[in-house]
Parts: structure tokens; C-alpha cells; sequence
């Protein structure tokens, strides 16, 4: 399958190119500067997610999905919006060029069903309280979209190893989900890439 990653110059992204190209997915790897190395079936286009004249330029026809892990950490106050923006950029590139499968990290702060009460009271309105609104509104291009879209939403994300074992769920659980490596995440994206369970679904994924 032929793959277009957004945001992966970051360290999910990363996994996500890796676990990709050793499945035998041809990746083109959407970052601003930096490059992940040379691969016979990796390629890199340089541009800006904000710039909708760059993200058609990188989505040529031929791309089978789209895979985005943008995030968003506000070091750059001219950046506030850039995950909204962004994925607002993609979609309307999408229709034009017709690819209609398209995965997106989110946060799973956003549903307070899921969290704890110390992270809904405290955590949420005082660090992450921006961000989320950029997020939110992410969420609300997409669901709004005629994409056939999946949106992944994860807790705390760690380097770890992959493992394999973890939880998705559309229903919040009884235990909270509080972290997931971003292997195993990546893990998650390319096995709902190859069978889509969750089409035009919200789901969780943690331990």
C-alpha cells in the first residue's frame, strides 16, 4: 500500500513510518527539514501542513491512505492552530485528489468519560487546555469529512518496546487507560489500516 505520513519527523510518526516500511508499505514521509534516513521504499517530501498549496504538492495522486500524527506543543505562537489547520489542509487536498482513507492520533484527553478526575480538574484546564481546543477542532474537520477516517485517541505516549497487547475501545472502561508506547501504537495504525474495525469511529487505545 502506498502511504502518506504527516508529522513524521516526531517520534510517534517515526514508528509509525518503521512499522510501515517492515510490513512492505511504500511510505512518503511528510516533514518540514530533517530526513529518516534512506530506504528503497521511503520517501521524504520537505513542506508545511499550514500551507495548502504544499500538502497538494506532496499528495499526488496514487496515495492509497493518509496517515496523520501531528502534534502540537505550542514552542512556536505562530503554530497555535497548526493540527486544525493542518488536517484541514489534508482534507480538502484529499477530495481533490480522491484518496479517502485517512488515520489520525488524537488525544484522549479530550473525552472526560475516559480520565480521572485529578486529570479533568486539574491537568486539562491548567497544561493542556490550548492544545485540546486545536485538537478538538482537528476532530470536528474530520468528523464532519465524507473521508472514510478513523481517529485514534491516546492516552500518555512513552518509548517503549512494542508489545502488542493492548486495549481499543469506543466505550470508556472501568479502568482508566493512562498510557501506550508509541510502537504499540503504531502497531494499532497499521493493523486498522490493513482491516479497518473502526470506520468513522472515535477509538481509545492505552493500558
Amino acid at each position: 500500500m502506498k502511504i502518506l505520513v504527516f508529522g513524521a519527523a516526531g517520534r510517534t510518526g517515526r514508528e509509525v513510518v518503521i512499522a510501515a516500511l517492515s510490513q512492505g508499505h511504500e511510505v512518503t514521509a511528510f516533514l518540514n527539514q530533517q530526513n529518516l534516513g534512506k530506504t528503497k521504499k521511503l520517501a521524504h517530501f520537505h513542506g508545511d501542513v499550514t500551507d495548502s498549496d504544499s500538502v497538494l504538492e506532496a499528495m499526488q495522486p496514487g496515495f492509497e491512505a493518509v496517515i496523520s500524527c501531528l502534534g502540537n506543543n505550542h514552542t512556536n505562537e505562530t503554530q497555535e492552530n497548526s493540527c486544525s489547520t493542518g488536517l484541514k489542509n489534508i482534507i480538502n487536498c484529499m477530495y481533490i485528489t480522491g484518496i479517502t482513507r485517512l488515520i489520525c492520533v488524537s488525544s484522549l484527553g479530550l473525552d472526560p468519560d475516559f480520565n480521572s478526575f485529578y486529570f479533568n480538574t486539574i491537568v486539562e484546564p491548567l497544561f493542556l487546555r490550548d492544545i485540546h481546543v486545536d485538537l478538538s477542532q482537528m476532530e470536528k474537520y474530520i468528523t464532519n469529512s465524507k473521508l472514510n477516517w478513523t481517529i485514534i485517541r491516546a492516552p500518555q505516549l512513552i518509548d517503549k518496546a512494542r508489545t502488542g497487547s493492548y486495549q481499543t475501545t469506543t466505550i470508556a472502561p472501568e479502568a482508566k487507560l493512562t498510557q501506550i508506547s508509541r510502537s504499540d501504537l503504531a502497531d494499532f495504525i497499521l493493523k486498522e489500516l490493513d482491516q479497518p474495525n473502526f470506520l468513522k469511529q472515535k477509538v481509545a487505545i492505552g493500558y
